[in-house]
């Protein structure tokens, strides 16, 4: 684990081995072992850059890969796909019925839920 300090938020990066969370004064990195010779290098720069960004610079960063995670959940998903998410503990499961830009609208034996892309998980 190596920590570096700087901003706020979460970054998940699974396919490359990597997890990313930005707390309010220090950053934990969990790498792979297979991977961490170069991602080592690569972060460092990162951390490097990062560490040279304001506040405002720093929200805008959090706001980018919020977003952009949002934008490929909802490319991975299609309409009639089986997804889940967890509501009050409990795991519910359905089908999406529309794509709207933040949110899909899940039908499930419940009900119909406006779900942001973010909490679905698809169920294979």
């Amino acid at each position: 684990m190596v920590m570096v300090a700087y901003g706020y938020g979460r970054i998940w990066l699974w396919s490359h081995m990597v997890m990313i969370d930005i707390f309010a004064d220090k950053c934990y990195i969990l790498i792979s072992s297979t991977t961490k010779e170069y991602v080592m290098v690569v972060l460092e720069q990162i951390k490097n850059d990062i560490n040279e960004l304001t506040a405002e610079e720093h929200r805008d960063l959090i706001v980018w890969v919020r977003d952009t995670l949002t934008l490929k959940i909802k490319q991975d998903l299609n309409i009639g796909g089986a997804v889940q998410f967890e509501h009050n503990g409990q795991l519910v499961k359905g089908n999406i019925l529309k794509k709207n830009p933040s949110r899909a609208k899940v039908k499930t034996e419940i009900g119909t839920w406006n779900v942001p892309y973010q909490l679905l998980d698809r169920v294979l």
